[in-house]
């Protein structure tokens, strides 16, 4: 929810907020470890979305794919996974699951730039398509 994490901007919008969100968030390791208190603060107070973005890399690598009994491939989070996702939604301020739902769906969308990209879809197009299943998954 882009409400959520525009609250998680506003808690990082202050030099104090920021360096709490940032410790909570380095305690999780990964690539939360790498979380830049001053960077949280400019991209909070200037840039919101590029805030949402940065929160987004964060949670790269965390979803993997597996292989399933029918030889299709899921997507699969650790437990030890799922529980950082859920301790850093709690620090963002973000609803139960809320963390791991967005991270699943930043899966789906490495894999669709993946495909694109082996078909020779420019960026106008990928943008285009992601748009396309954003608004199919948001009417489900």
């Amino acid at each position: 929810d882009m409400g959520q994490m525009l609250d998680s901007a506003e808690k990082a919008r202050t030099l104090k907020g920021a360096v709490e969100l940032a410790a909570q968030l380095q305690v999780m390791g990964g690539e939360f470890a790498k979380s830049d208190p001053f960077e949280l603060l400019f991209l909070s107070r200037n840039d919101p979305a590029a805030y949402t973005q940065k929160i987004n890399e964060m949670t790269q690598g965390i979803v993997t794919w597996k292989k399933n009994a029918d030889g299709g491939f899921e997507k699969f989070i650790s437990p030890a996974d799922r529980d950082r996702l859920e301790a850093v939604g709690k620090a963002l301020g973000m609803q139960s699951g809320q963390l791991i739902e967005q991270s699943l769906r930043m899966a789906d969308i490495t894999k669709m730039r993946r495909q694109m990209v082996g078909i020779g879809a420019n960026k106008e197009q990928m943008d285009l398509v992601e748009g396309m299943a954003f608004s199919a998954e948001s009417s489900i």
